[in-house]
């Protein structure tokens, strides 16, 4: 049984809050115990979780006595106050707001991105802001294939992003528009219905940008770990209700084409392309609403560059999700192990054998441990019908960039090179199993009489969004989770490592003796 976790939400109450108790509902994470902070006004106010009333307590120093885990999104100042205060108290604080991210001694993460600078906290992990999660989570997978050198960002932020109040303010100014009543805006310093504004932060004289635009530019070099990438961004407040969008134009270190990005995305853990040239069909915020993918469309080359080398594109994501909670939640996640089974075999042509026999949810193929072709040995698996859907991960040592990109056009879910951080494998092996989980589930009601070649790839159609949105969490699958992983001994860590996820059994065989050398050193050559 896995461990269970002392969970507090300070700001329970908010819109962020009440997305926060959904999601761990839904993801089913791990709770021995919720306790609900709010400030005194809330104090007594009762909220459903799991079929149960919980009472909602005032937000004090002692609040976080017991507690694992705290979820803030209780703004900056309240973080700053009682963040520390939680942390002091042995709870990991994962905080929504901005107080911490850019404290060097605090991480700022993105699963999907930097999922390894989780563990290195010292009781608090800060979550981005919303524009700058919907923004680059789309643009790291290309990154990491071609470097981005420049990005310039023009956003289009719903009401959500300024919380609940300022939605109702626009259903209201709305409703009285329409009905030609006066209407007195409170929580935005402008009319909000049928218009659109800068966003309402300071803005910075030195600079004439906003704190949003210097927020989107500082957070992400720090994310990427680039402090040379260029960015420039203008963030505006549209009259949308939920979900922001953004217009991307990015310039990448080496030409790139549309049908490239389109390629590295297709599968991108957290992305979802909507791009339908024929029926004008491209993310829209209606569309981005409750789910938790970011929407990626009008990928088209930018003309005016004749290098060759930048790309505009089009995107959308649930701010109160990606941008919030959900965000927030999958760092708790990282912090929590998953029930996974993992099986090993110490032979390459073993280790493939099994794989077509056990139809494993992921393969993770060490380099060392096969004579030959390990990325055509891989390709293979992928090439199946039967296992068509299995998400196969390579381990080689000194991987480097023209390895990733082959296992990459292969067909392959990711390539480490050793040495690498647990965590990131962890994070990785999350990510994969989880999408390919939802492709199974989804083609297994679509297509019930699939045996004996029941995986069949089942790629969505763009501007359909009848499926339910693909999800990162793998306690949510009541079934069993394997995991076949073919490993040496140097890579015995990594095999403690996997040990985290709690698995219902784990099965090793004794361990191999090392490869010569001259295997990884062919292995480079291809």
């Amino acid at each position: 049984m896995s461990k269970q976790y002392r969970v507090a939400v300070a700001g329970a109450t908010g819109a962020v809050g009440v997305e926060f108790l959904e999601l761990l509902d839904k993801r089913n994470f791990p709770m021995s115990e919720l306790r609900l902070l709010a400030s005194a006004r809330s104090k007594g106010k009762k909220m459903q979780f799991r079929g149960r009333d919980i009472e909602v307590e005032e937000l004090t120093e002692d609040s976080f006595k017991n507690v694992d885990i705290a979820l803030f999104s209780a703004g900056g100042s309240i973080s700053k106050k009682y963040g520390p205060i939680a942390a002091k108290a042995g709870a990991v604080v994962v905080d929504n707001s901005s107080a911490f991210r850019m404290d060097p001694t605090v991480p700022l993460v993105i699963p999907e991105i930097n999922p390894e600078a989780a563990q290195k906290h010292n009781g608090i992990i800060a979550n981005p802001n919303c524009s700058t999660i919907i923004g680059i989570v789309p643009l790291w997978p290309i990154h990491k294939k071609n470097p981005v050198k420049r990005l310039i960002a023009a956003t289009y932020q719903a009401a959500s992003g300024a919380g609940a109040a300022a939605m109702e303010e626009l259903r209201e100014s709305t409703r009285a528009h329409l009905e030609q009543r006066e209407y007195k805006n409170t929580v935005l310093p402008h009319p909000y219905a049928f218009n659109l504004f800068s966003h309402n932060s300071k803005i910075d004289p030195a600079t004439g940008y906003n704190e949003e635009e210097t927020k989107m530019v500082k957070e992400t070099k720090k994310i990427f770990g680039d402090e040379d990438i260029r960015i420039s961004a203008t963030c505006v407040r549209v009259p949308v209700l939920r979900a922001h969008s953004e217009a991307l134009n990015f310039e990448c270190e080496r030409p790139i084409t549309p049908a490239e990005v389109r390629e590295i995305l297709k599968d991108a853990p957290g992305v979802k392309l909507v791009d339908d040239p024929e029926k004008n069909y491209y993310p829209m915020p209606k569309d981005a609403s409750g789910q938790g993918d970011i929407l990626v469309g009008r990928i088209r080359q930018d003309v005016s560059d004749p290098s060759g080398k930048s790309i505009a594109m089009f995107v959308a994501g649930d701010q109160l999700l990606k941008g919030a909670a959900l965000n927030a939640v999958q760092i708790a996640e990282l912090l929590a192990p998953d029930n996974v089974e993992v099986e090993v075999e110490t032979n390459g042509l073993a280790a493939l054998k099994r794989a077509g026999e056990l139809v494993p949810d992921t393969l993770i193929l060490d380099a060392n441990l096969y004579e030959g072709d390990v990325f055509e040995a891989a390709a293979s698996i992928r090439t199946d019908l039967h296992t068509a859907n299995v998400a196969v991960i390579i381990l080689a040592n000194n991987l480097d960039e023209a390895a990733v990109r082959r296992g990459h056009a292969l067909g392959l879910a990711d390539c480490l090179g050793k040495p690498f951080s647990p965590p990131m494998l962890h994070a990785r092996v999350r990510a994969w199993l989880a999408r390919s989980i939802a492709t199974r589930e989804r083609n297994a009601s679509a297509v019930p009489d699939a045996s004996p070649t029941p995986f069949l790839v089942n790629r969505p159609t763009p501007g359909v969004f009848t499926e339910p949105p693909l999800t990162d969490n793998l306690r949510d699958i009541d079934r069993k989770l394997e995991v076949l992983f073919l490993y040496d001994a140097w890579d015995e860590f990594v095999t403690e490592h996997l040990r985290t996820f709690e698995g219902k059994s784990l099965k090793l065989a004794e361990k191999a003796e090392l490869r010569s050398e001259e295997h990884t050193s062919e292995l480079q050559s291809h």
